[in-house]
């Protein structure tokens, strides 16, 4: 399954885990890891970097201290995070089925948390005004090195990949 998805070559690595690297945007690779136990994969994890997020194109953030959008980031850049800034480590352009609308502000995919109430929801958990945009759409899904990313609108949005 793997190995299809990516196009590359699933290698052992120790102890029951397995890897493989795959290039996103700009032809940075970036190695991701999981185990497998009883026949089921377990662990996924990206390694030398956090959890990503997808988020519409338009979407601000600060990228090496400006104003600008995620159409424009790329690898190594350093972004805006909740704690501290955190290096880009993985950018990849992609079609997702859709994408929601919260408080008529933040773009992102259903799939991505975000901070909220002091605890981490899914978008469809989200309490206030939320719409689900059901068209094919480009977004942007960057791994930040912390995996998290804020997002500078009327609030600060505070996503993130990890799961």
């Amino acid at each position: 399954i793997f190995t299809a998805q990516v196009g590359g070559r699933v290698n052992f690595l120790s102890n029951g885990t397995y890897g493989f690297n795959t290039n996103g945007l700009n032809s940075q690779t970036v190695t991701r890891q999981f185990t497998v136990s009883s026949g089921k994969v377990t662990g996924v994890s990206v390694c030398s970097g956090g959890g990503g997020k997808c988020l519409t194109l338009d979407m601000p953030i600060y990228i090496n201290n400006k104003l600008d959008t995620v159409n424009n980031v790329k690898v190594g850049d350093i972004v805006k995070t909740p704690d501290a800034n955190s290096k880009v480590v993985y950018v990849e352009r992609k079609i997702r089925e859709g994408y929601y609308i919260l408080d008529n502000e933040l773009k992102i995919t259903s799939d991505h948390l975000i901070y909220h109430n002091n605890k981490w929801i899914l978008p469809n958990e989200y309490i206030g005004t939320q719409e689900y945009i059901n068209t094919p759409t480009e977004v942007i899904y960057i791994e930040t090195q912390n995996g998290e990313l804020t997002i500078p609108l009327s609030k600060n949005w505070i996503v993130s990949g990890k799961y």
